[in-house]
């Protein structure tokens, strides 16, 4: 029996394969960009202005997803977000094991916050300032999970000098963490110093490749600097806060004279 005589034969064009993704019939497009071009801001440009419209008028049975590079992106986000949280749990316990105590540990972790807050400002300068382009890419990002095991050496030996003096030679609170920081000062900057002028070349003397690790090397010579001019001073004053918030023991009461009886010999 002819084609023609059951059906309607019209040329047109189609796949030359069918492929299938999770057992589902699928299309790919693919994207190339280029080698300078923000992968997370694409993403997220993509997801707001063009895949968010499409999915709202897609029929039902029909779904829109991004795979390769894309779907890693935040794959790799997600493990690097696992990755600092452990980090900084680890750090924790480490401390707490090591002064027995939950309380002082956390006067020490407080210079995370700075460490982070310095490797951000720093990006933010090098790329409003020098003009640079430097975005927080996945190398750079790595950075701070690093700093969370560095700046906190600062505050250990605060910390630690401060307990020393108060515990084991009898000072008085105030005056041992003013005597700590005396005589940590130096340390603190000697070691920090000779940190940030080893990774100094790492952020700003090119080359090839620099691309790669100018970004990691910048935020880590930014926090470490910014947390180590901040150490000094909000470390010893944490301590204090935290020792005028633990409850004190109450004053001896005065105990009265006893009346001498008069007599006569």
């Amino acid at each position: 029996m002819p084609l023609g005589d059951v059906a309607d034969v019209v040329e047109t064009t189609g796949p030359d394969a069918i492929n299938h993704v999770d057992l589902e019939r699928s299309i790919t497009l693919t994207v190339s960009l280029e080698p300078t071009a923000p992968l997370g801001a694409l993403v997220n440009q993509a997801e707001r202005e063009i895949l968010g419209p499409l999915r709202a008028d897609l029929p039902p049975g029909y779904r829109l997803v991004l795979a390769g590079t894309a779907d890693r992106l935040a794959e790799t986000v997600l493990q690097l977000a696992q990755a600092f949280l452990l980090s900084v749990l680890i750090t924790y316990l480490l401390l707490v094991a090591l002064y027995r105590s939950f309380v002082y540990p956390l006067v020490i972790m407080a210079t995370v916050p700075m460490g982070l807050s310095g490797a951000l400002l720093s990006l933010v300068l090098v790329n409003g300032v020098l003009g640079w382009t430097l975005p927080l890419d996945m190398i750079t990002a790595l950075g701070f999970i690093i700093l969370t095991g560095v700046v906190v050496n600062n505050a250990i030996l605060l910390v630690d000098r401060s307990l020393q003096l108060w515990r084991d030679e009898g000072q008085t609170y105030d005056a041992a963490l003013y005597q700590a920081t005396q005589d940590r000062l130096r340390a603190i900057f000697m070691s920090a110093a000779t940190s940030v002028l080893g990774m100094l070349p790492l952020a700003v003397v090119p080359g090839q490749g620099a691309e790669l690790y100018q970004g990691l090397g910048i935020a880590l010579v930014g926090g470490l600097t910014f947390s180590t001019l901040l150490t000094p001073t909000v470390v010893p004053a944490l301590m204090g806060l935290l020792r005028d918030m633990q409850p004190q023991p109450p004053a001896p009461l005065p105990v009265p004279s006893q009346p001498q009886a008069a007599g006569r010999r």
